[in-house]
C-alpha cells in the first residue's frame, strides 16, 4: 500500500518574460563608505563653487583692489578647513586679504603668476592651525590644482584688461603725432600688445593641434555624477564643438559617453577612437 502522506506542492516556475530586467545584485557598502564618498563629493562642489564665484566676480570689472578683496573672501570656503582658512592675493602694488584675522603661517599654498607686462602675482592660502598631512603638507591634491586653476583665471583675466588698454593706447597715439621718446613708447606698446595677443590665443591652439593629428573620435568615460558636473559647468558636447565651427576647421570630433570601464572597453572593440578621455571618478584606485 503507498503512502498516502501529503507531499507539499510546488508553484510551477513563471517562465521570465522577454524583455524582463534582471534583479540588480546587492551591493555591501558600509556607512563609512557612503560618508566618505558624500564628503568628497562636498569638497569637489566647493572647489567647482569656488571657480564659479571667481569668474562672476572678474566679470563685473570692478578696479583691481577691489576685486582681489572679493575673490579672497570667497577662497577660504573651498578649502579642507574653511574656519581656519585665510587667503591673500598680491599683484604689483596691491595686496588683498580674505579677513582682518588673516596672518602668514608656516602651513601654506602658494602659486604665482606673471603678467603680460612682467608684473609678478601670488595668491596664498594658509591654516591658522595645524592639521594632519594629507598629500601636500596639510592640503589635499585637488587643492593644489584649485589654487592653480584660480591663478590662470586671475592672470587670464589681468591680461585681457592690460591688452584692453594697450589697444586704446595704441589707438590714441595713431591719431597724435609726437616726439620721438612717444614713437618708441608706442614700439614698447605694440610689442607689449602682440605679447599679449599671443598668449590670448594659445588656449585656442589646442584645436589646431587637434586637428594635426585628426581626432575624430573622441571616447568619454564618466560615471553619470561627472557627466551631469561636466554637462552643467561646461557644456563639453557644446564647447567642443563651438570651438571647431569658430574656428573654421573641418571634422569636428564625434564624442561618445560611457559611465562604466565595462562599456568603454566594449566600445573600444567595436570601433577606433582617437583620444579616451577618462574622468577620475570612474575608478580613483587605478584609473589608467
Amino acid at each position: 500500500m503507498k503512502d498516502s502522506a501529503s507531499k507539499p506542492e510546488t508553484k510551477p516556475r513563471e517562465p521570465q518574460k522577454i524583455g524582463d530586467t534582471p534583479p540588480l545584485p546587492e551591493i555591501a557598502i558600509s556607512r563609512e563608505e557612503i560618508q566618505k564618498i558624500l564628503s568628497e563629493k562636498r569638497e569637489r562642489l566647493k572647489e567647482l563653487g569656488a571657480i564659479n564665484q571667481t569668474t562672476r566676480i572678474l566679470k563685473q570689472d570692478n578696479p583691481l583692489e577691489l576685486t582681489f578683496q572679493e575673490i579672497c573672501k570667497v577662497l577660504p570656503g573651498a578649502w579642507h578647513y574653511p574656519e581656519d582658512t585665510v587667503a591673500r592675493i598680491r599683484y604689483g602694488n596691491i595686496v588683498a586679504h580674505s579677513s582682518s584675522k588673516f596672518r602668514e603661517t608656516e602651513w601654506y599654498q602658494r602659486k604665482s603668476f606673471e603678467t603680460i607686462d612682467g608684473r609678478d602675482g601670488l595668491i596664498e592660502i594658509f591654516y591658522l592651525s595645524k592639521h594632519p598631512d594629507i598629500d601636500e603638507g596639510p592640503f589635499m591634491m585637488e587643492e593644489r590644482d584649485l589654487i592653480n586653476n584660480l591663478s590662470s583665471l586671475i592672470s587670464g583675466y589681468l591680461n585681457t584688461y592690460i591688452g584692453k588698454e594697450l589697444l586704446q593706447k595704441t589707438a590714441t597715439q595713431k591719431k597724435e603725432e609726437g616726439p620721438s621718446p612717444e614713437r618708441s613708447h608706442a614700439a614698447m606698446s605694440r610689442q607689449l600688445l602682440q605679447k599679449f595677443l599671443v598668449k590670448h590665443n594659445s588656449d585656442r591652439d589646442i584645436y589646431h593641434d587637434l586637428m594635426q593629428y585628426k581626432v575624430r573620435e573622441i571616447l568619454l568615460v564618466a560615471n553619470l555624477y561627472d557627466a551631469y558636473i561636466i554637462e552643467q559647468e561646461g557644456r563639453f558636447f557644446e564647447q567642443v564643438r563651438g570651438e571647431y565651427y569658430q574656428l573654421n576647421l573641418s571634422s569636428a570630433p564625434r564624442i561618445t559617453g560611457v559611465s562604466t570601464p565595462e562599456e568603454a572597453l566594449e566600445k573600444l572593440q567595436e570601433k577606433h577612437y582617437d583620444m579616451v578621455i577618462v574622468m577620475m571618478g570612474v575608478d580613483k584606485t587605478t584609473p589608467i
